[in-house]
């Protein structure tokens, strides 16, 4: 049955000898790149809330199998060096998920638990009771492209769109902030830094646009220290730094929800993404 780690795995697998540009994330890239506006052969490889582990791990897997590599974008959100893993402790279903289909474990799940063994067990009684009545014949991520670009249509984004719904995001991100795992975090970063400078790829660390109703209640403290981290390690490795988190380009119609732009906005910045990044580093005319 189809699901969004089964159908970007298949997607990816199936187009390992074309891709020439690559970008990891969680939702921010899902949602918000979208390849087919690129000059160059592209493939969306995030996942809501993908993290660096993951990243790092897929990434991994399959960058041997990709001849024409040409250049990688690592998505670096305002959470991304707050928490190992995005799934904890709210959506541990996602983890088995990246078990079972991509065979990439993670440390903290619980060893004895029947969904590392059955994939039916991960979904809920009621979710499995509507599977049985559709027979099975049911996609569950239907919005997903084979560029693997997602695209969400929420209805009327502007009641998504509000200080309150942005403030609680914002919270939510930060209490996920773990010091002790900050380390973990860094060294998943730079494990990719060296690979992808060892094989000549091009990298960069790109941020996505957010609305003002996320970017007003985002901690200081923790953009500062996401900031040194980032100028830090740009001096070993030598990667650019793209930041379009808070871009006035972007208007609240670009935007689905307070930090995620809908298809048109998705358009809109891959397009810039293609035009400022892409083409001037791979000296495209």
């Amino acid at each position: 049955m189809p699901n969004s780690f089964n159908k970007k795995k298949t997607y990816l697998e199936n187009n390992l000898n074309n891709i020439e540009i690559l970008n990891l994330g969680s939702s921010h890239g899902l949602y918000d790149i979208n390849p087919v506006c690129f000059s160059y052969q592209g493939y969306n490889i995030a996942i809501e809330g993908q993290s660096l582990y993951f990243d790092k791990r897929i990434l991994f897997k399959y960058i041997s199998k990709m001849p024409k590599l040409k250049m990688v974008f690592i998505l670096i959100s305002y959470h991304t060096f707050l928490a190992e893993n995005l799934s904890k402790p709210k959506d541990i279903n996602r983890d088995f998920f990246y078990l079972h289909y991509w065979n990439i474990g993670c440390k903290d799940l619980p060893i004895f638990d029947v969904r590392r063994f059955s994939i039916t067990s991960i979904y809920s009684y009621n979710e499995i009771v509507s599977f049985i009545n559709s027979g099975f014949k049911i996609d569950l991520h239907s919005n997903m492209e084979k560029t693997g670009f997602s695209h969400f249509d929420n209805g009327n984004p502007l009641k998504y769109i509000t200080d309150s719904s942005g403030k609680k995001h914002v919270g939510e991100h930060n209490d996920c902030f773990d010091a002790t795992k900050l380390i973990y975090i860094v060294n998943d970063f730079e494990d990719m830094l060296r690979e992808l400078k060892k094989r000549n790829v091009k990298i960069v660390v790109l941020t996505t646009p957010v609305y003002h109703t996320y970017s007003d209640y985002c901690n200081e403290n923790y953009l500062k220290m996401k900031k040194n981290i980032l100028l830090e390690k740009q001096k070993i490795y030598n990667y650019y730094i793209f930041d379009y988190f808070n871009d006035k380009r972007f208007t609240i119609e670009d935007f689905m929800d307070n930090d995620h732009l809908k298809i048109s906005g998705a358009t809109k910045f891959s397009k810039i993404i293609d035009s400022e990044i892409i083409k001037p580093i791979l000296n495209t005319k």
